[in-house]
């Protein structure tokens, strides 16, 4: 019975290997499908993606060695080799949250304390024999560890908010689950456990762990692109407009939606850059070189432009985020989408056109809320 138990207990081992694998292979797919937005929170899922693959390779081979290995000098090699893998896991995921693009939500200085203090850590346990020390440096190391991914996590989630927040919970349930399945079905823990129940709590740790797996899956799957944070608060106006006519064809003004800003910010925004017009916008764009024009300064104020065929896209910004670039390419994607049967024929409705295209505040707001 221990023998059948001790084979489903390394098959699961298997099993944790590959689907993590996927998972990691999944992120890192993510990573890679965003990258040439150049969105600097899309690194995330690079984090994730090389946090998971090189993090549960160490462990399960950690594992794997503690059970199943009986050559003692074997057995401290593996240990020597998990430890670096696990360690070269830990320190990439600090290094990229170590990154500017993540100074919103952790302080760059603290992160990067975090770090040298990883790496500090590692070489000592690398290169200290196993003893009382060097195992109170691994429980030292794994707790600040999962205390920093537990703040990181936290100031994640609040920074966020609609299906990305949504999603960002479950992935952190799941990885909660797994990690505390994990930590338990170490050896050191077990073997406190009355032996007659060390089995048992291993196939229960495993189940565990396969749980939070499927939650990460559920939480990372068709994951939407990571924004910059607060991205729509620096949306003033929309303008679509017919460069064959000069014709306004359709306008949004984001001044006039609720955000999260104080009472006095909105009152300033409004008295100021939220009255900018349709001819201010034509004076600034009549003159620039078709297509190669993307952007235009004047003030405090940002004109983002777009083209397709006889249409100009132009987003006026109070700051140029790659964020804002992308949600102009979306709103040229979904405008001419929709309205691709009309587009050819924009003189059937002359004289109507902002009557016409009125029904795109219904994608202008669903875009905003990343739907």
């Amino acid at each position: 019975m221990v023998t059948f138990l001790n084979e489903l207990h390394l098959f699961g081992l298997i099993f944790f290997l590959v689907f993590g694998y996927q998972i990691s292979f999944y992120f890192l797919y993510l990573y890679r499908k965003n990258r040439k937005e150049n969105l600097g929170l899309n690194k995330l899922f690079l984090a994730y993606g090389l946090l998971f693959g090189l993090g549960l390779t160490g462990i399960v081979f950690r594992a794997i060695t503690d059970y199943y290995i009986q050559d003692p000098d074997l057995n401290f090699f593996l240990i020597k080799a998990t430890h670096i893998i696990i360690f070269l896991a830990a320190i990439s995921f600090q290094i990229i949250l170590s990154l500017k693009d993540f100074n919103d939500i952790l302080n760059v200085k603290f992160s990067r304390s975090i770090t040298i203090y990883t790496l500090f850590v590692s070489m000592l346990i690398l290169f200290l024999e196993p003893n009382e020390l060097s195992d109170l440096l691994v429980l030292i190391s794994i707790f600040l560890g999962f205390s920093f991914m537990v703040f990181f996590h936290y100031r994640l989630i609040t920074n966020s908010y609609g299906e990305i927040k949504k999603r960002l919970v479950i992935i952190t349930i799941g990885s909660a689950i797994m990690i505390i399945g994990l930590l338990i079905g170490s050896k050191e823990i077990i073997s406190m456990m009355p032996p007659v129940i060390q089995d048992i709590s291993l196939l229960i740790l495993n189940s565990l762990v396969y749980m939070g797996f499927l939650i990460i899956f559920l939480g990372a799957y068709d994951f939407p692109i990571f924004l910059e944070f607060n991205w729509q608060q620096h949306l003033l106006k929309l303008y679509v407009i017919n460069s064959k006519d000069k014709i306004k064809l359709y306008s949004h003004d984001f001044t006039k939606q609720e955000r999260r800003i104080d009472i006095e910010d909105a009152k300033s925004l409004l008295l100021t850059k939220g009255i900018v017009g349709i001819d201010y916008v034509l004076s600034k764009i009549t003159d620039t070189q078709r297509e190669s024009t993307k952007k235009i300064r004047h003030g405090e104020i940002l004109i983002l432009l777009d083209y397709y065929e006889n249409l100009i896209f132009a987003l006026l910004v109070e700051r140029e985020m790659e964020s804002l670039l992308y949600f102009l390419k979306k709103i040229k994607k979904h405008f001419v989408e929709y309205y691709k049967s009309i587009l050819g024929n924009l003189d059937s409705i002359k004289g109507s056109e902002e009557n016409f295209f009125s029904s795109f505040n219904i994608l202008i707001n669903d875009l905003i809320n990343y739907k």
